[in-house]
């Protein structure tokens, strides 16, 4: 088991490894080191071998696991994100790596059209998801799509006035498949309820993946076709997630993404070689601007990356590209 593994590193290398050794079965393990940040993970350890460890983007990953009052434990986002950031092949049976293989086979219409829709209904009823089956009754892969995509909705959901999936409370804590949307305060009181007997939800991984992402994907399309901007959903199925084309003929390239720690986008960065060889005369990661809240030098942090990988590409906010769209879109760019 993973923390035998660790348990032995301790003892070897922490003053305190007798104590650490006794407390280290599993339970222990995640109460006392998956709930703390994982640079805490290595107190007393020597600087020599700190400074080599440091070097890895896990030392900035905030806590694996979240105990809530209730005593119920549950994984943060930042797992989550860490777990996509895997091999592709720990990633063969999720259900979002499933529907994206099969989004993948379609044509280029249908592959926007069916990638809109997932983003678009977070949840939906039993007679519009059959009617959407019905209207692509001949196209297999669209049916296999949303076969694999949706699910019943539990009992006692709410709908989430933030994504608009589906809300639960254990006690008067809400629970999200996106943690930003419980930032403020919920009370189900004020929340619309979905009833679980005619309603289906996406897959929490294709809503985290897809829809979370993809939603901000639909607004900055929409912020630029309101300012007179051609603007494409996922040129070549998904070689990046918008390009704007202005007046005087640029050509910007956007990939919106959500990872909420920078130091895991960082890594996806350095693994995305499909965006670099794409023709642009700009590009951008944009990320949220909310995600400034945590880390308010993220930007910095992928840009440092970038830097040494492709000079041409940065990452910006959302808010930040909607102020470059504006005057591009009244200079023409350059």
């Amino acid at each position: 088991m993973a923390w035998n593994l660790f348990a032995a590193e301790c003892a070897r290398n922490s003053p305190n490894y007798s104590v650490q050794i006794y407390d280290l079965h599993e339970a222990a393990f995640i109460q006392k080191y998956t709930t703390r940040h994982v640079c805490d993970w290595f107190n007393g350890w020597s600087e020599n071998l700190l400074s080599e460890i440091k070097q890895n983007e896990l030392w900035h990953t905030g806590p694996l696991v979240k105990v809530h009052c209730s005593g119920k434990e549950k994984v943060t986002e930042e797992c989550v994100d860490l777990i996509g950031l895997q091999e592709d092949d720990l990633l063969n049976g999720m259900d979002q790596k499933q529907v994206y293989k099969r989004l993948m086979h379609l044509s280029e219409n249908d592959y926007v059209s069916t990638r809109r829709f997932l983003i678009e209904n977070p949840v939906i009823t039993e007679s519009d998801l059959r009617r959407m089956k019905v209207e692509n009754s001949d196209i297999s892969d669209i049916l296999s799509v949303l076969e694999i995509a949706y699910e019943r909705v539990p009992s006692g959901s709410y709908t989430c006035p933030s994504c608009g999936w589906t809300l639960m409370f254990d006690g008067l804590q809400a629970f999200c498949c996106n943690s930003s949307c419980t930032a403020a305060k919920l009370v189900a009181e004020r929340l619309s309820p979905i009833s679980a007997v005619d309603h289906l939800r996406l897959k929490h991984g294709v809503m985290r993946y897809l829809s979370i992402p993809g939603q901000l994907e639909l607004q900055i399309k929409a912020y630029a076709e309101k300012l007179g901007l051609q603007a494409e959903l996922w040129p070549n199925k998904d070689q990046y997630d918008i390009g704007i084309t202005f007046p005087g003929g640029d050509y910007w390239a956007v990939d919106a993404k959500t990872y909420r720690n920078p130091y895991q986008l960082r890594k996806a960065i350095f693994e995305d070689h499909d965006f670099y060889r794409a023709k642009w005369d700009r590009a951008y990661y944009v990320i949220p601007s909310n995600l400034l809240a945590a880390y308010p030098a993220y930007c910095d942090i992928c840009n440092d990356r970038l830097r040494n990988m492709h000079s041409a590409i940065r990452c910006i906010t959302d808010r930040k590209l909607k102020t470059l769209m504006k005057g591009g879109s009244i200079n023409g760019t350059r």
